[in-house]
């Protein structure tokens, strides 16, 4: 099932305007938004299939802000 999610999440999509509206604050995005801006270094790619827990760690490492998929 994961598989599957992941592979539709990675298909083409209409492009949307103003993503960075949706997430004003970047540190409060889920890990596993599947478009950018991020506010991490790490792939959109990651953000969609994982891992995630590299991600997470990386939050609490960082910003000391405890995060889930």
């Amino acid at each position: 099932a994961f598989d599957v999610a992941g592979y539709i999440s990675q298909q083409a999509r209409p492009v949307k305007k103003n993503l960075e509206e949706d997430f004003p604050n970047l540190l409060k995005k889920p890990v596993s938004t599947g478009y950018p801006p991020y506010a991490d270094p790490f792939s959109k790619e990651q953000h969609q299939i994982g891992p995630f827990l590299e991600i997470i760690a990386y939050y609490w490492k960082t910003y000391e802000i405890k995060k889930t998929k």
